[in-house]
């Protein structure tokens, strides 16, 4: 009876640190901070990074910090560096649409259409995005990239917006020529809020 209660004992803790343990993966580790945007909505954002073969892709994810609706929203996808797509996500995440900047890993072309296919399929599985509202917004270097992809991949992505680009993405490669959707060109010169205000009208239905 001793060595039956002294096995019922040991399995009871190892019960206990068992629940412990699975508690503690479903809880994870909490990197969520949040902020006020300008308009004094708090946004929440926390880090969101994934492998792409032995690269490591590095971003950022923003989201309204309270929501009642607990409806999918439309995500933002940002094509530049992330030092420059901070303050973009976090004006398009007041909005109340989400929206992801990260670092792409090389200069290389390909390679990047490779990242920016593997950033929207993550961006789209989120459990608060609906995964076919999912747009993508170039600026500077990143309008290129933004473009090349969208158009060889129209039906991954809701839309394409592109902030000053300085060329007409239409002439860009023959696919452009078939592409259907509409393209939103912004002229950044007007400030955050204007383009803000103009990729709101594109995006919501």
């Amino acid at each position: 009876m001793k060595k039956f209660l002294q096995v019922l004992g040991v399995l009871f803790i190892l019960v206990l640190l068992g629940a412990g343990g699975l508690l503690l993966f479903r809880k994870g580790p909490d990197n969520q901070q949040v902020v006020k945007a300008d308009n004094g909505v708090k946004i929440a954002t926390e880090p969101l990074s994934f492998y792409i073969k032995d690269r490591v892709i590095s971003g950022q994810v923003y989201h309204l910090a309270v929501d009642t609706t607990k409806a999918l929203k439309p995500a933002v996808v940002y094509c530049q560096a992330m030092e420059y797509g901070n303050s973009w996500c976090q004006d398009i995440a007041a909005q109340g649409l989400v929206a992801y900047c990260f670092d792409f890993t090389s200069p290389d072309l390909k390679t990047r259409e490779k990242e920016l296919k593997e950033v929207v399929k993550q961006v789209g599985a989120l459990r608060y995005v609906d995964a076919s509202r999912v747009f993508v917004l170039g600026e500077g270097n990143g309008c290129h990239v933004a473009s090349v992809y969208t158009f060889n991949n129209a039906k991954k992505v809701a839309g394409l917006m592109l902030l000053s680009p300085g060329f007409n993405p239409l002439e860009l490669s023959y696919k452009a020529k078939h592409y259907k959707g509409q393209v939103l060109v912004i002229d950044e010169t007007l400030g955050h809020k204007a383009a803000i205000a103009e990729m709101l009208e594109y995006i919501k239905p």
